[in-house]
């Protein structure tokens, strides 16, 4: 005899949208290295001595190859990658999870949901956030660490783990952790708030939901929100580095907060070097937004095979 009862799903199917966000990530990250570290190493050079400095994207696309081999380009990609599927995978299940308490009523309007998907990725990217910063405070240092193997601070994570906690304490891990919330807040509630609104309206239909349509959608949301939020993410990647010395070198200038690096370097530096690396960013972008039109596509498949709810 039916009871009417849906059949329990198996454990694994609620593991999913967990699984899915982390594979995206691994994928889109490791594509897109190369680009991130140049970034990174172009918002942070000015801590360099000048003959380890870049001149701007060519030059560093150009110089690190020649210095330290063109596998170094990844330097840093294999914790980064660490971080950034269980961050990714806690973004996409946290965003699930928001999504489902704070359902809609019926009838609501475009702007009230649009205000709703916003919320809900921000709390899910503050959420991730807290979670996972000490590895991607890491991860900074190292790919930051520019250099011949003997010129280097750090060899490898683990020693670069160790020398920042046996030097600031384990608190040292979280430097800049405020300057990096109020950065993945906004950030990730227009990268989830704003592929999400779009989509209801661009993409209703199921049957005209393409890969491609997805990462026109996806890119033009992830762009928009890197572009909102790079001058805090400059002044998060200089807080990292804040404090951190070479042998025989003057520690790096330490800033007393958030407000106080981004007050410093416009009145002695002037308003660019909060956008150095903002070019080689928009390439990098495509990243995220291939991460999150691969798990918008599995998504969809695997909730119209009945695995996802």
């Amino acid at each position: 005899m039916e009871t009417g009862e849906k059949p329990e799903k198996p454990l694994w199917s609620k593991a999913l949208p967990f699984i899915m966000g982390g594979g995206s990530a691994i994928i889109s990250k490791t594509l897109t290295a190369p680009f991130e570290r140049v970034q990174i190493i172009l918002q942070t050079q000015h801590l360099k001595p000048p003959e380890m400095r870049y001149n701007g994207f060519t030059g560093a696309m150009t110089g690190i190859p020649k210095r330290e081999g063109f596998l170094s380009f990844w330097r840093g990609n294999a914790i980064n990658v660490a971080r950034y599927f269980p961050t990714q995978a806690l973004a996409f299940a946290f965003n699930d999870i928001f999504q489902k308490i704070l359902k809609p009523d019926a009838g609501s309007s475009t702007k009230s949901m649009a205000f709703r998907s916003i919320l809900c990725g921000g709390l899910a990217g503050g959420c991730s956030l807290l979670v996972m910063y000490p590895l991607e405070f890491v991860r900074t240092r190292l790919s930051a660490d520019v250099g011949h193997s003997k010129e280097r601070l750090y060899n490898g994570f683990f020693d670069a783990l160790r020398k920042t906690v046996k030097s600031e304490g384990v608190l040292g891990l979280y430097r800049g952790v405020w300057a990096s919330f109020w950065m993945f807040v906004p950030y990730r509630g227009i990268y989830f708030g704003g592929f999400t609104t779009l989509k209801s309206m661009y993409l209703s239909d199921p049957a005209q939901n393409s890969f491609m349509k997805r990462w026109a959608i996806s890119q033009f949301v992830t762009t928009a929100a890197q572009t909102a939020i790079y001058p805090l993410d400059t002044v998060r990647r200089r807080l990292m580095l804040s404090g951190e010395a070479r042998p025989g070198a003057e520690a790096a200038p330490r800033y007393r907060s958030t407000l106080h690096c981004f007050t410093t370097v416009i009145r002695e530096e002037g308003v660019r070097p909060l956008y150095n690396g903002f070019g080689v960013n928009l390439l990098r972008s495509i990243g995220g937004g291939l991460c999150l039109a691969f798990y918008d596509t599995l998504y969809s498949i695997m909730k119209e095979k009945g695995h996802i709810e």
